[in-house]
Protein backbone atom coordinates (compact mmCIF):
# COMPACT_ATOMS: atom_id res chain seq x y z
CA UNK A 1 0.00 0.00 0.00
CA UNK A 2 0.76 3.72 -1.14
CA UNK A 3 2.13 5.34 2.29
CA UNK A 4 -0.81 8.05 2.48
CA UNK A 5 1.54 10.98 3.24
CA UNK A 6 2.49 10.14 -0.58
CA UNK A 7 -1.45 9.57 -1.47
CA UNK A 8 -4.52 12.12 -2.75
CA UNK A 9 -6.37 13.37 0.14
CA UNK A 10 -9.69 12.99 -1.95
CA UNK A 11 -8.42 9.05 -2.48
CA UNK A 12 -7.62 8.84 1.53
CA UNK A 13 -11.03 9.91 2.11
CA UNK A 14 -12.90 8.08 -0.53
CA UNK A 15 -11.43 4.69 -0.07
CA UNK A 16 -12.76 3.93 3.74
CA UNK A 17 -15.58 5.54 2.65
CA UNK A 18 -16.17 2.58 -0.06
CA UNK A 19 -14.88 -0.03 1.95
CA UNK A 20 -16.89 0.80 5.49
CA UNK A 21 -19.98 0.81 2.92
CA UNK A 22 -19.07 -2.80 1.31
CA UNK A 23 -18.82 -3.98 4.57
CA UNK A 24 -22.53 -2.50 5.85
CA UNK A 25 -23.66 -3.83 2.85
CA UNK A 26 -22.85 -7.06 3.70
CA UNK A 27 -23.59 -6.89 7.18
CA UNK A 28 -27.07 -6.78 5.45
CA UNK A 29 -26.94 -9.26 2.92
CA UNK A 30 -29.23 -11.80 4.13
CA UNK A 31 -31.55 -9.24 4.38
CA UNK A 32 -31.90 -8.60 0.85
CA UNK A 33 -31.33 -11.99 -0.81
CA UNK A 34 -27.88 -11.40 -1.82
CA UNK A 35 -26.85 -14.00 0.51
CA UNK A 36 -29.49 -16.56 1.12
CA UNK A 37 -29.50 -20.06 3.85
CA UNK A 38 -28.99 -18.68 6.75
CA UNK A 39 -31.27 -19.42 10.17
CA UNK A 40 -31.13 -15.57 10.97
CA UNK A 41 -34.58 -13.96 11.34
CA UNK A 42 -35.29 -11.94 8.61
CA UNK A 43 -36.13 -8.47 9.15
CA UNK A 44 -38.21 -6.82 6.38
CA UNK A 45 -37.25 -3.14 7.53
CA UNK A 46 -33.27 -3.81 6.48
CA UNK A 47 -34.35 -5.25 2.79
CA UNK A 48 -32.79 -2.45 1.18
CA UNK A 49 -29.83 -1.54 3.08
CA UNK A 50 -27.32 -3.51 1.05
CA UNK A 51 -28.74 -2.59 -1.87
CA UNK A 52 -28.11 1.40 -1.16
CA UNK A 53 -24.72 0.81 0.64
CA UNK A 54 -23.52 -1.48 -2.20
CA UNK A 55 -24.80 0.65 -4.91
CA UNK A 56 -22.22 2.01 -6.51
CA UNK A 57 -19.07 1.09 -3.95
CA UNK A 58 -17.59 -1.24 -6.08
CA UNK A 59 -17.63 0.43 -8.95
CA UNK A 60 -15.90 3.36 -7.03
CA UNK A 61 -13.20 1.43 -5.55
CA UNK A 62 -12.62 0.56 -8.86
CA UNK A 63 -12.36 3.86 -10.09
CA UNK A 64 -10.12 5.18 -7.33
CA UNK A 65 -7.59 2.14 -8.99
CA UNK A 66 -7.99 4.08 -12.44
CA UNK A 67 -7.50 7.60 -10.43
CA UNK A 68 -4.41 6.18 -8.46
CA UNK A 69 -2.87 4.50 -11.91
CA UNK A 70 -2.68 7.96 -13.21
CA UNK A 71 -0.93 9.21 -10.61
CA UNK A 72 1.29 6.95 -9.53
CA UNK A 73 2.22 5.44 -13.02
CA UNK A 74 1.73 7.84 -16.04
CA UNK A 75 3.00 10.47 -13.52
CA UNK A 76 6.29 8.61 -12.42
CA UNK A 77 8.90 6.31 -13.66
CA UNK A 78 7.16 4.23 -16.74
CA UNK A 79 7.08 0.20 -15.76
CA UNK A 80 7.18 -2.06 -18.08
CA UNK A 81 4.36 -4.15 -18.93
CA UNK A 82 5.68 -7.43 -17.49
CA UNK A 83 6.67 -5.54 -14.40
CA UNK A 84 3.42 -4.03 -14.29
CA UNK A 85 1.92 -7.38 -14.43
CA UNK A 86 3.83 -9.14 -11.73
CA UNK A 87 3.43 -6.17 -8.99
CA UNK A 88 -0.31 -5.94 -9.28
CA UNK A 89 0.00 -10.01 -8.89
CA UNK A 90 2.18 -9.91 -5.77
CA UNK A 91 -0.29 -7.19 -4.44
CA UNK A 92 -3.79 -8.60 -6.27
CA UNK A 93 -3.82 -12.01 -6.87
CA UNK A 94 -0.79 -13.72 -4.06
CA UNK A 95 -3.52 -12.46 -1.16
CA UNK A 96 -6.38 -13.81 -3.01
CA UNK A 97 -4.82 -17.20 -3.56
CA UNK A 98 -3.81 -16.84 0.26
CA UNK A 99 -7.10 -15.68 1.79
CA UNK A 100 -8.88 -17.68 -0.94
CA UNK A 101 -7.57 -21.22 0.22
CA UNK A 102 -8.00 -20.02 4.01
CA UNK A 103 -11.82 -19.33 3.11
CA UNK A 104 -12.17 -22.47 0.79
CA UNK A 105 -11.09 -24.48 4.31
CA UNK A 106 -13.21 -23.09 6.23
CA UNK A 107 -16.73 -22.86 4.28
CA UNK A 108 -16.03 -24.56 1.29
CA UNK A 109 -14.55 -27.55 1.69
CA UNK A 110 -17.49 -29.53 0.15
CA UNK A 111 -18.47 -27.68 -3.09
CA UNK A 112 -15.05 -26.08 -4.72
CA UNK A 113 -12.18 -26.47 -7.26
CA UNK A 114 -9.37 -25.32 -9.00
CA UNK A 115 -11.31 -22.70 -11.25
CA UNK A 116 -13.62 -21.30 -8.11
CA UNK A 117 -10.22 -20.57 -6.28
CA UNK A 118 -8.83 -18.83 -9.48
CA UNK A 119 -11.89 -16.90 -9.69
CA UNK A 120 -12.21 -15.79 -5.47
CA UNK A 121 -14.15 -17.58 -2.80
CA UNK A 122 -17.14 -15.72 -1.97
CA UNK A 123 -15.88 -12.14 -1.93
CA UNK A 124 -12.53 -12.14 -3.26
CA UNK A 125 -14.06 -12.83 -6.26
CA UNK A 126 -13.14 -9.05 -6.47
CA UNK A 127 -9.52 -9.42 -6.72
CA UNK A 128 -8.68 -11.37 -10.04
CA UNK A 129 -11.13 -9.02 -11.58
CA UNK A 130 -9.66 -5.71 -10.45
CA UNK A 131 -6.21 -6.86 -11.98
CA UNK A 132 -7.87 -8.05 -14.95
CA UNK A 133 -9.02 -4.40 -15.32
CA UNK A 134 -5.32 -3.35 -14.38
CA UNK A 135 -4.54 -4.90 -17.30
CA UNK A 136 -7.01 -3.25 -19.70
CA UNK A 137 -6.25 -0.01 -18.36
CA UNK A 138 -2.45 -0.91 -18.79
CA UNK A 139 -2.77 -1.70 -22.42
CA UNK A 140 -5.61 0.60 -23.18
CA UNK A 141 -3.53 3.92 -21.33
CA UNK A 142 0.06 2.40 -23.19
CA UNK A 143 -0.83 1.44 -26.40
CA UNK A 144 -4.32 2.51 -27.57
CA UNK A 145 -4.73 5.86 -26.19
CA UNK A 146 -1.35 7.20 -24.29
CA UNK A 147 -1.76 10.58 -24.37
CA UNK A 148 -5.08 12.31 -25.37
CA UNK A 149 -8.11 10.85 -23.16
CA UNK A 150 -11.47 12.21 -22.46
CA UNK A 151 -14.54 11.61 -21.77
CA UNK A 152 -15.61 10.54 -25.02
CA UNK A 153 -13.32 7.40 -25.01
CA UNK A 154 -15.81 6.24 -23.10
CA UNK A 155 -18.48 6.07 -25.66
CA UNK A 156 -16.47 3.50 -27.29
CA UNK A 157 -15.36 1.92 -24.09
CA UNK A 158 -18.96 0.95 -22.70
CA UNK A 159 -20.53 -0.97 -25.23
CA UNK A 160 -17.48 -2.74 -26.13
CA UNK A 161 -17.25 -3.89 -22.62
CA UNK A 162 -20.94 -4.64 -21.93
CA UNK A 163 -21.02 -6.85 -25.02
CA UNK A 164 -17.69 -8.81 -24.12
CA UNK A 165 -18.63 -9.59 -20.59
CA UNK A 166 -21.37 -11.28 -22.31
CA UNK A 167 -19.21 -13.83 -23.38
CA UNK A 168 -19.05 -15.18 -20.00
CA UNK A 169 -14.81 -15.71 -20.18
CA UNK A 170 -13.24 -17.28 -16.81
CA UNK A 171 -11.15 -15.89 -14.10
CA UNK A 172 -12.63 -12.97 -13.32
CA UNK A 173 -12.09 -11.25 -17.07
CA UNK A 174 -15.79 -10.80 -18.02
CA UNK A 175 -16.31 -8.79 -14.08
CA UNK A 176 -13.29 -6.69 -15.70
CA UNK A 177 -14.87 -5.78 -18.49
CA UNK A 178 -17.91 -4.32 -16.73
CA UNK A 179 -15.55 -2.47 -14.37
CA UNK A 180 -13.05 -1.55 -16.79
CA UNK A 181 -15.15 2.12 -17.64
CA UNK A 182 -15.65 2.46 -14.46
CA UNK A 183 -11.30 2.68 -13.84
CA UNK A 184 -11.01 4.44 -16.65
CA UNK A 185 -13.22 7.30 -15.65
CA UNK A 186 -10.85 7.56 -12.73
CA UNK A 187 -8.28 7.97 -15.18
CA UNK A 188 -10.03 10.07 -17.23
CA UNK A 189 -10.92 12.09 -14.03
CA UNK A 190 -7.79 12.50 -12.77
CA UNK A 191 -6.26 13.91 -16.16
CA UNK A 192 -9.76 16.52 -15.76
CA UNK A 193 -9.97 17.20 -11.89
CA UNK A 194 -8.27 20.67 -12.29
CA UNK A 195 -11.13 22.33 -14.77
CA UNK A 196 -13.75 21.58 -11.65
CA UNK A 197 -13.37 24.59 -9.63
CA UNK A 198 -14.66 24.64 -5.78
CA UNK A 199 -18.07 26.31 -7.07
CA UNK A 200 -18.48 23.85 -9.69
CA UNK A 201 -17.89 21.06 -7.53
CA UNK A 202 -20.80 22.34 -5.48
CA UNK A 203 -23.38 22.66 -8.26
CA UNK A 204 -22.42 19.44 -9.16
CA UNK A 205 -22.91 17.65 -6.15
CA UNK A 206 -26.52 18.83 -6.07
CA UNK A 207 -27.09 17.51 -9.48
CA UNK A 208 -25.38 14.25 -8.85
CA UNK A 209 -27.12 14.11 -5.18
CA UNK A 210 -30.37 14.24 -6.41
CA UNK A 211 -30.17 12.32 -9.51
CA UNK A 212 -28.81 9.75 -7.64
CA UNK A 213 -31.49 9.93 -5.01
CA UNK A 214 -34.04 9.75 -7.69
CA UNK A 215 -32.44 6.42 -9.26
CA UNK A 216 -32.04 4.68 -6.40
CA UNK A 217 -35.83 5.21 -5.61
CA UNK A 218 -36.53 4.26 -9.21
CA UNK A 219 -34.35 1.12 -9.14
CA UNK A 220 -35.83 0.27 -5.59
CA UNK A 221 -39.14 0.08 -6.97
CA UNK A 222 -38.46 -2.15 -9.56
CA UNK A 223 -40.33 -0.68 -12.55
CA UNK A 224 -39.98 -2.11 -15.82
CA UNK A 225 -38.16 -4.73 -17.42
CA UNK A 226 -34.48 -6.33 -16.52
CA UNK A 227 -33.26 -4.26 -19.73
CA UNK A 228 -34.42 -1.07 -18.23
CA UNK A 229 -33.04 -2.08 -14.53
CA UNK A 230 -29.69 -3.02 -15.84
CA UNK A 231 -29.89 0.47 -17.32
CA UNK A 232 -31.09 2.10 -14.33
CA UNK A 233 -28.55 0.58 -12.05
CA UNK A 234 -25.73 1.12 -14.43
CA UNK A 235 -26.64 4.76 -14.35
CA UNK A 236 -26.21 4.71 -10.69
CA UNK A 237 -23.01 3.24 -10.53
CA UNK A 238 -21.52 6.27 -12.63
CA UNK A 239 -23.54 8.42 -10.82
CA UNK A 240 -22.87 7.37 -7.43
CA UNK A 241 -18.99 7.28 -8.12
CA UNK A 242 -18.98 11.10 -9.51
CA UNK A 243 -21.33 12.39 -6.79
CA UNK A 244 -18.72 10.49 -4.00
CA UNK A 245 -15.69 11.94 -5.50
CA UNK A 246 -16.58 15.64 -5.92
CA UNK A 247 -18.20 14.67 -2.30
CA UNK A 248 -14.29 14.21 -1.27
CA UNK A 249 -12.75 15.70 -3.49
CA UNK A 250 -14.78 19.39 -2.01
CA UNK A 251 -14.23 18.55 1.53
CA UNK A 252 -11.09 16.88 1.23
CA UNK A 253 -9.39 19.94 3.54
CA UNK A 254 -6.86 18.57 6.56
CA UNK A 255 -7.90 15.10 7.19
CA UNK A 256 -7.60 14.04 10.79
CA UNK A 257 -5.42 10.64 11.21
CA UNK A 258 -8.47 8.37 11.43
CA UNK A 259 -8.84 8.63 7.71
CA UNK A 260 -5.37 7.41 7.18
CA UNK A 261 -5.48 5.24 9.49
CA UNK A 262 -8.65 3.74 7.75
CA UNK A 263 -7.21 4.22 4.73
CA UNK A 264 -3.94 1.63 5.27
CA UNK A 265 -6.06 -0.74 6.59
CA UNK A 266 -9.43 -0.42 4.28
CA UNK A 267 -7.87 -2.92 1.83
CA UNK A 268 -6.91 -5.50 4.43
CA UNK A 269 -10.29 -5.02 6.22
CA UNK A 270 -12.09 -5.77 2.54
CA UNK A 271 -9.94 -8.59 2.21
CA UNK A 272 -10.83 -10.30 6.35
CA UNK A 273 -14.51 -8.81 6.57
CA UNK A 274 -16.31 -11.96 4.90
CA UNK A 275 -14.61 -14.22 7.23
CA UNK A 276 -15.98 -13.09 10.54
CA UNK A 277 -19.55 -12.35 8.70
CA UNK A 278 -20.04 -15.60 7.43
CA UNK A 279 -19.58 -17.44 10.75
CA UNK A 280 -21.70 -15.00 12.56
CA UNK A 281 -24.87 -15.24 9.79
CA UNK A 282 -24.55 -19.41 9.69
CA UNK A 283 -22.08 -20.60 12.13
CA UNK A 284 -22.84 -19.31 15.15
CA UNK A 285 -25.25 -19.94 17.27
CA UNK A 286 -24.63 -16.80 19.82
CA UNK A 287 -26.48 -14.70 17.47
CA UNK A 288 -29.68 -16.34 17.20
CA UNK A 289 -29.75 -15.76 21.21
CA UNK A 290 -29.88 -11.50 20.45
CA UNK A 291 -33.01 -9.18 19.76
CA UNK A 292 -33.06 -9.98 15.54
CA UNK A 293 -33.06 -6.01 15.23
CA UNK A 294 -29.42 -5.79 16.53
CA UNK A 295 -27.76 -9.16 14.92
CA UNK A 296 -26.82 -7.02 12.43
CA UNK A 297 -25.28 -4.37 14.07
CA UNK A 298 -23.69 -6.33 16.67
CA UNK A 299 -21.98 -8.19 13.49
CA UNK A 300 -20.99 -5.52 12.24
CA UNK A 301 -19.16 -3.96 15.30
CA UNK A 302 -17.66 -7.08 15.70
CA UNK A 303 -16.53 -7.30 12.16
CA UNK A 304 -14.98 -4.23 11.98
CA UNK A 305 -13.52 -4.71 15.42
CA UNK A 306 -11.79 -7.90 14.57
CA UNK A 307 -10.79 -6.98 11.02
CA UNK A 308 -8.86 -4.42 11.91
CA UNK A 309 -7.03 -5.97 14.83
CA UNK A 310 -6.11 -8.56 12.34
CA UNK A 311 -4.91 -6.39 9.90
CA UNK A 312 -2.91 -4.08 12.64
CA UNK A 313 -1.22 -7.52 13.39
CA UNK A 314 -0.57 -8.56 9.75
CA UNK A 315 1.13 -5.01 8.78
CA UNK A 316 3.54 -6.11 11.08
CA UNK A 317 4.90 -9.01 9.62
CA UNK A 318 5.96 -9.81 6.39
CA UNK A 319 2.62 -10.79 4.87
CA UNK A 320 2.04 -6.72 5.60
CA UNK A 321 3.39 -5.14 2.33
CA UNK A 322 0.66 -7.11 0.59
CA UNK A 323 -2.71 -5.85 2.37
Amino acid sequence: MVDSKQMLPEIILMRPICILSIIIGHAFAIYSGAWGGSSIPYVKEYQYVNPIFISFQLCAFVFISGYLFEHNILKSKELSFINFIRKKAERILLPGLCFGIIYILLYERENWNILSLLCGPGHLWFLPMIFWAYVLLYIYRFYICRYKISYWNMLVIIPISLLVMRFGLPFGISNAFFYFPFMLLGSIVYNKKEYFSILERKRSLLIYGISYILLIILFLMKIGNSLSLFMVKYAINFIGVMFLWHICSTFKGKLHNTWHILNKSSYGMYLIHQFFLIYFFYYSSVMLDLNRYVIPFVSLIFTLLFSYIIVSFLKRTRMGVYI
